[in-house]
């Protein structure tokens, strides 16, 4: 069960200088959310200058005792002394129901609006303190939660008084950018958790894949990497990850309302764009959206097509612009934030801005599924050849910095890496995902080349590829990564279980969204079973 309520700082005009630097004005706009299971039902409450707001779902209550607002437009800042003095903005939760409960306060980034430029967080300063005695204080860019997990008998309530304001210390550079989120209040009738630490605490195997009985391989494994060229800097543990792996493992996921429709690729050490690196967990949906889509299809000299088959560049693709929010104005060649926004409207189909009908009204991201999904830094990094790829030298070429422009192929810049909401998996997430089998092993599946693990002479597949639980004998799967050999290719995951290139504009190929949950979500129920598929919160 979850309440919400939003937070939005805006630019002003230039008054209320102090310190020269003007502040924006900061705001908290109310709405309610409910979730309830595997279902969930959404309501929105608007308030007109009232000064005391009630919400009631199942057994608790809150009650926001100052209204639609907090409002500290034309103040300056200040120290914290000065913050921590400043009116707080005051709720209180009770527990109405028959059994002792939980909660968890969450502060739920929204992203930057559209348009502004994004305020470093590490300025905003809050202090939440409770009559209970909690209180929690930092930065903003800091934080995960206010509040993890604390109990509440059933009649009784607690107040917390919040208080944010920006550092002393804020530079002029800061004058006029903005930020939005969002207060979370969720409330369970179990103790709150981290969804990341549950599953390494109770669904991390510590034996080898080989050592593991079936049934434990069925939980996740820790794997060690060399840093990528982009990852200069992390430490030993950054570079750990923890994956699923083998034919069917446990990692079925409710998401976005589709009961075992999402499925755990692993957690992995990932930056937000901002400079905050963090483990979270990495979904990938089981089948594909809107039947086969094209990656790109622009025509040449539009952004970084330099041919009518489109561009291998990502970060300006039709299907980047299809999947992920503020892209409403792009409107040749695709419809922007279809999926995102969970409409009907065009998808990217064939050559020179070819299109098809597609409907996400009942597919595409859900509010609640939006809410959870993280911005999070996507590698571009590719390789020009795919013939000696292993699993573990594309896990580094993703992560590197050769791109079509550095091998002469392109004309235009190509990016090594995006900030973003939804994109594709990598071609090594494929890889490491093998379980091999008898004939086989696993240890020699990776150190194959992956285009060898279709047997050529007998026509057949092989180990490798059948104990691979992203494998799909049915249909061709588009990976994120480029093709650096060329300006239009791109690396996918074929019928036959083999990494190979295919061009941007192929309309053969399905879409499987891949996002990564915002590090503060719960893992509120399931054991990953297609059965029994786990629920975030």
């Amino acid at each position: 069960m979850k309440r919400y309520k939003k937070i939005k700082i805006e630019e002003q005009d230039e008054k209320g200088l102090k310190r020269n630097l003007i502040l924006m004005g900061l705001f908290i706009l109310i709405g309610i959310g409910v979730l309830l299971g595997t279902s969930y039902a959404m309501y929105r409450v608007t308030t007109q200058g009232t000064k005391k707001v009630s919400i009631a779902a199942g057994s608790f209550k809150i009650d926001f005792e100052e209204g639609e607002y907090i409002n500290l437009k034309d103040v300056g800042t200040m120290s914290d002394s000065e913050g921590k003095q400043t009116k707080p903005y005051t709720f209180t939760i009770t527990n109405e129901g028959t059994l002792k409960a939980y909660y968890r306060i969450t502060l739920e980034d929204e992203g930057p609006i559209s348009g502004k430029q994004l305020l470093n967080t590490q300025y905003l300063k809050y202090e939440l303190k409770g009559n209970n005695g909690k209180v929690v204080e930092g930065t903003i860019k800091d934080l995960t939660n206010f509040v993890v997990g604390e109990p509440l008998e059933v009649g009784r309530k607690v107040t917390y008084e919040l208080r944010l304001w920006l550092d002393e210390k804020t530079p002029n550079s800061e004058m006029g950018k903005t930020y939005q989120s969002k207060v979370a209040v969720y409330s369970s009738q179990l103790p709150g958790e981290l969804a990341t630490s549950k599953l390494m605490k109770e669904y991390l195997n510590s034996k080898s894949y080989e050592e593991s009985s079936e049934t434990e391989r069925k939980n996740m494994y820790e794997f060690s990497h060399q840093a990528g060229v982009q990852q200069a800097g992390y430490s030993a543990e950054e570079l750990k990850d923890y994956r699923y792996i083998g034919s069917d493992p446990n990692n079925y996921v409710t998401f976005n309302g589709e009961t075992a429709g999402w499925r755990i690729i692993g957690i992995f050490t990932v930056e937000d764009g901002n400079g905050i690196k963090e483990k979270r967990i990495k979904l990938i949906r089981s089948s594909g959206i809107g039947g086969y889509i094209s990656f790109d299809n622009k025509p040449s000299g539009t952004g970084s097509s330099e041919s009518e088959y489109g561009s291998n560049d990502w970060t300006d693709s039709r299907l980047m612009y299809l999947l992920n929010p503020n892209h409403e104005s792009e409107t040749i060649g695709v419809t922007g934030s279809l999926y995102w926004n969970q409409e009907s409207g065009l998808c990217p189909y064939g050559e020179n801005n070819g299109t098809k009908a597609c409907d996400f009204t009942t597919t595409g991201l859900s509010e609640e599924a939006r809410r959870v999904i993280g911005d999070t830094k996507w590698y571009l990094g590719g390789s020009s050849s795919y013939i000696d790829l292993t699993t573990e030298i594309l896990y580094k070429r993703e992560r590197g910095k050769e791109t079509c422009t550095t091998t002469g192929i392109c004309n235009k810049t190509r990016p090594i890496s995006w900030v973003g909401k939804v994109g594709l998996m990598y071609p090594s997430d494929y890889g490491y995902a093998t379980g091999g089998g008898s004939t086989v092993s696993r240890e020699s599946c990776l150190e194959r080349e992956i285009p060898t693990w279709y047997n050529n002479s007998k026509g057949t597949t092989t180990d490798c590829t059948t104990n691979d639980w992203l494998y799909d004998s049915n249909d061709l799967q588009w990976a994120i990564t480029p093709e650096w050999g060329s300006a239009v290719g791109l690396f996918r995951v074929t019928r036959g279980g083999i990494v190979d290139i295919g061009y941007a504009q192929g309309g053969d190929r399905i879409v499987r969204p891949v996002v990564y949950l915002k590090s503060s979500v719960t893992l509120s129920q399931g054991t990953g079973k297609i059965d029994d598929p786990f629920v975030f919160e």
